[in-house]
């Protein structure tokens, strides 16, 4: 299981390293700059699909405060790619995707706060279209989830209340 997990960050890590690549990133050899530090992503999270043929992952944004971007947390995006190069952005949010998981279906389900302000809930989104859709909201947020195998049935961990 370790080494599939390390196959998959690995071919994660590559298509997100080869689109960067092929937006126009320089041959030359330079010493690194304050530029090229905000051009840093990170792999935060990856999921392979049961049938192998997708896989989710989730990129780490610094804010390029040098083209005007506010400084703070970085932002975080969702894709999904059947393949090399053919990345789809699905979701973009301030916070972490903290849980990715694939359903059954063949869909995408995940914890999101889509919204600024808004609490965490459960989407799901489909590798072959951009429709992505809430599933479940609580009245606080959502950090964690399982699905029972036939999809229908929705285990999850909810933030506490705050006292009145």
């Amino acid at each position: 299981m370790k080494e599939l997990f390390a196959r998959v960050r690995a071919v994660a890590l590559c298509v997100v390293t080869l689109q960067s690549m092929m937006s126009g990133a320089s041959a030359e050899t330079r010493p690194m700059a304050l530029e090229d530090i905000l051009k840093v992503r990170e792999v935060e999270r990856i999921a392979l699909s049961a049938d192998g043929e997708s896989v989710a992952y989730v990129v780490s944004v610094p804010r390029n405060v040098l083209d005007g971007e506010e400084n703070g947390l970085p932002k975080h995006r969702l894709y999904i790619t059947g393949g090399a190069g053919n990345g789809r952005l699905v979701a973009e949010s301030s916070k972490d995707f903290p849980a990715l998981h694939w359903m059954n279906n063949g869909d995408l389900a995940f914890i999101a706060s889509l919204e600024t302000g808004e609490k965490a809930a459960l989407y799901a989104a489909s590798p072959d279209d951009v429709m992505v859709r809430e599933v479940y909201a609580f009245d606080t947020a959502i950090t964690d989830f399982a699905l029972l195998p036939d999809d229908d049935t929705l285990s999850f961990i909810a933030e506490g209340k705050e006292d009145p």
